[in-house]
């Protein structure tokens, strides 16, 4: 019963430490400043949506 309740709690631990990631994301950066903070090179090889819709790229 020990072990159930041990694994149990290990469980929850870990459930709680997932749902409560609220921060930010970085990328080359220790300090992101937005949800996701990229510093560097990008190399893109098909295209990038900001916004809009499909009729307006």
């Amino acid at each position: 019963m020990k072990k159930y309740i041990l694994f149990l709690s290990v469980i929850l631990i870990n459930l709680n430490i997932l749902l409560a990631q609220t921060g930010n994301v970085g990328v080359g950066t220790t300090v992101p400043r937005s949800t996701l903070d990229v510093n560097g090179t990008m190399n893109v090889n098909n295209e990038i949506n900001l916004g809009g819709t499909n009729s307006a790229v």
